[in-house]
């Protein structure tokens, strides 16, 4: 059974400094040397739930374009059979690397890091993993507002969504009926569905639409370069957040 509980393998004085940080994290700033080096580059913030081809995309664009790159992302996650090679520096979720990963916090160090909300991994980033002019990022909803405070040039809000037919296909064959991590996923595409849906900030938000005969990443790369993204991403993505809502009840 699939629990929202952190991870707690950590020794208590450590994964008290854990909490603290997942509870700072919002209110972090990076020391000035990071943060004069940031007003030099563009962020562009993907979101979107599992199964939507972002990964794919981002690569497929960053061959396009020589002024973009993938940020490279610090996380005590561990390894996925589909992750990117060149995507993720894994460190152990171990006392010795989450204590060396929070000192840095604590030193503002970093660009930036997130505290998962229902694994306790961390995620971050220091100014070595910004390596070009637009540097795209996997980014959890519950981050873009914190991201959009640092100095960057430009944040960049993209929402990646696929009409509900093709990505329940998706879904279903990344995550089967009775696969542990299906309920998980689904509860993190609710999250960010609701997120992109919240029209309190819906002006934030470049929407892409991801399928067969369509070029995702071209429309990545106008958007990057000042152009409009797909007109119907909202409808699209409602349709999404019903279909995930549907298929949490159906889990129950």
């Amino acid at each position: 059974m699939y629990s929202r509980s952190m991870n707690t393998s950590l020794n208590p004085s450590v994964q008290s400094r854990l909490s603290t940080a997942r509870m700072m994290q919002l209110a972090y700033k990076p020391n000035e040397t990071i943060a004069e080096q940031l007003r030099q580059k563009s962020v562009l913030m993907m979101v979107s739930p599992s199964s939507c081809g972002k990964s794919y995309i981002m690569e497929q664009a960053i061959e396009r374009d020589p002024t973009s790159h993938h940020v490279i992302d610090m996380t005590t996650r561990p390894p996925r059979p589909d992750d990117i090679p060149g995507h993720f520096l894994y460190l152990p979720h171990d006392d010795t690397h989450v204590a060396q990963y929070l000192d840095r916090i604590e030193n503002k160090e970093l660009v930036q890091y997130a505290v998962h909300p229902t694994t306790g991994y961390l995620y971050g980033s220091d100014i070595a993993g910004y390596p070009a002019e637009f540097n795209m990022l996997e980014t959890l909803s519950s981050m873009v507002t914190f991201m959009r405070t640092l100095p960057f040039r430009r944040s960049i809000v993209i929402g990646i969504v696929v009409r509900p037919e093709q990505w329940q296909q998706w879904f279903d064959a990344r995550f089967p009926v009775g696969h542990e991590e299906r309920i998980k996923r689904l509860d993190e595409a609710i999250m960010c569905l609701s997120w992109l849906t919240d029209t309190t900030h819906g002006d934030l938000v470049n929407w892409v639409e991801n399928g067969p005969d369509l070029d995702p990443a071209a429309a990545i790369i106008s958007i990057m370069h000042g152009g409009a993204g797909s007109a119907n991403g909202y409808e699209i993505a409602t349709s999404m957040l019903e279909w995930a809502h549907t298929q949490l009840v159906a889990a129950a």
